[in-house]
C-alpha cells in the first residue's frame, strides 16, 4: 500500500488508522439504545417533604423515581440539561455535584439555598434558605412498561379505576348495589338514569288486548307502562290488516300484521306503541315483559 509516495507495512497502517470499537462494544451500545427506547416515558409531579429546620439546615430528599432524564427523555439528566424543576423557597439554586465525592461531603460545601442532585439515584442534597417544610418537584423518567397476567384471585382494597381522558374515578363494588345519579360506576351491567341497575331478567308479565275503535284513527297500545319487550299478535278473527308503529303510524308506514301475524318489539314504554287498522273494532292481543 502506498501513502504519499511511501510504502506502508501493516504496522504503519495500524498506526495511522483510527481506532474503532470492537464488535462486542458496538453490540452493547446498540442493546442499551434498544432498551432505553423500549421504556415508557413518564412525567412526574409530586410534593416532597423537606426536613424541618431553620435556614442553614442540611439534609437529603429522595425522589419517588430514580434515573431522572433530560427534557427530551433522551439522556440521563445533568445540571446543565435536566427536566427536574423544583418549586421551593428553601431549595433555590442547583449546584453541579462532584460525583467523585460522597453526598455528605458535598452538602458541607453548600451555601444556604443551594442543592445538588444525583440524577441516577434520584437523591437531592441541600442546605435550606428558609424554614419551609415542603416543595413540589416535576421531572421526567423512563419506566419499564410490562404486561402482567395473573392467575387465581387478586384482592384490591378500595380499588378505583380512573377514566382515560379525565380524573374521574369509578368505585368498584358489587354489581347489584343500588347507586345514586352522582355515582360513577364501571359499566358491567346496564343502569338507568338514576344509577339503578337494570336487571336483564324480566320480572313482570302483563297480557292484554287492544282494538282500534275507528279504522284509520290510530290508538296507543295502552297507557304508560315500563317494558323491555312486547309481543303483539293480530287477532285470528280479523278480516283486515293491523298496522303497528309509533305515534304517526298509518296503513302507509306501519308494520303490517295480517290475521294471526305477530311481532316482538324491544321497547321501554307501552304507551309509545300505536295501532291502526283497515277495519274498525279489530285489534291485537299482546304480552308485555318487564
Amino acid at each position: 500500500m502506498s501513502y504519499k509516495g511511501s510504502t506502508l507495512n501493516r504496522s504503519d497502517i495500524a498506526k495511522y488508522s483510527p481506532a474503532l470499537p470492537n464488535t462486542s462494544e458496538k453490540y452493547e451500545v446498540a442493546q442499551r439504545v434498544k432498551e432505553i427506547s423500549a421504556l415508557k416515558q413518564l412525567s412526574v409531579t409530586e410534593t416532597l417533604a423537606i426536613p424541618a429546620g431553620i435556614a442553614g439546615t442540611t439534609g437529603i430528599i429522595s425522589l419517588t423515581y430514580n434515573s431522572v432524564y433530560d427534557n427530551n427523555y433522551a439522556y440521563l439528566a445533568t445540571t446543565a440539561n435536566t427536566s427536574l424543576a423544583l418549586t421551593s423557597t428553601a431549595l433555590i439554586t442547583e449546584v453541579e455535584m462532584d460525583m467523585s465525592s460522597n453526598m455528605t461531603d458535598v452538602i458541607a460545601t453548600l451555601a444556604n439555598g443551594e442543592y445538588v442532585v444525583d440524577y441516577e439515584s434520584g437523591v437531592i442534597g441541600f442546605k435550606k434558605a428558609d424554614a419551609s417544610i415542603s416543595m413540589s418537584a416535576t421531572y421526567f423518567v423512563r419506566i419499564k412498561a410490562t404486561d402482567a397476567t395473573f392467575g387465581g384471585t387478586i384482592s384490591l382494597g378500595s380499588a378505583k379505576l380512573e377514566d382515560g381522558s379525565t380524573t374521574t374515578k369509578a368505585t368498584i363494588n358489587a354489581a347489584n348495589t343500588t347507586r345514586t345519579a352522582a355515582t360513577t360506576v364501571i359499566c358491567v351491567q346496564p343502569v338507568d338514569s338514576l344509577g339503578n341497575i337494570i336487571d336483564a331478567t324480566p320480572k313482570t308479565i302483563v297480557g292484554d288486548v287492544k282494538s282500534v275503535t275507528t279504522a284509520g284513527v290510530r290508538v296507543a297500545l295502552g297507557t304508560t307502562m315500563a317494558a323491555r319487550q312486547i309481543y303483539i299478535k293480530a287477532n285470528i278473527t280479523n278480516t283486515g290488516n293491523i298496522y303497528v308503529g309509533g305515534v304517526t303510524v298509518t296503513s302507509a308506514n306501519g308494520i303490517t300484521l295480517a290475521a294471526g301475524d305477530s311481532i316482538t318489539l324491544n321497547i321501554s314504554d307501552r304507551a309509545t306503541v300505536y295501532l291502526d287498522s283497515d277495519v274498525s273494532l279489530e285489534g291485537v292481543g299482546y304480552t308485555l315483559l318487564n
